[in-house]
């Protein structure tokens, strides 16, 4: 941790805070909704299982039974939460997952 503080505080003039600051190994850390795990000996990302339930929370929260309103609105509200979600975590190589919450919204 010491290199890597130093190194950040030194080379980049950034402040380390040691509260909030720790050195993990990567596929033990969740962040900004992605993790991280190795193939073939080339590091990759994933979306969390977390993102993944706040995801479906939130669909299903756009798709309550008790909701009024126009199903278009409901129909564009869902699309643009979707659209922008996929934007979002576009870097993630686990197409499964887009395929797995694509088949679990058409069931909804």
């Amino acid at each position: 941790m010491e290199s890597v503080k130093e190194f950040l505080e030194k080379k980049l003039n950034l402040k380390v805070n040691p509260k909030k600051s720790k050195v993990e190994r990567a596929w033990r850390v969740k962040f900004l909704g992605y993790s991280f795990h190795k193939r073939n000996g080339e590091t990759m990302l994933r979306i969390a299982n977390r993102t993944k339930e706040r995801f479906m929370e939130k669909i299903r929260h756009l798709t309550k039974r008790t909701r009024s309103g126009k199903l278009e609105d409901i129909v564009k509200s869902v699309n643009q939460y979707v659209i922008g979600w996929i934007g979002y975590y576009r870097l993630a190589t686990t197409p499964s997952v887009y395929k797995e919450l694509d088949e679990w919204i058409r069931r909804r």
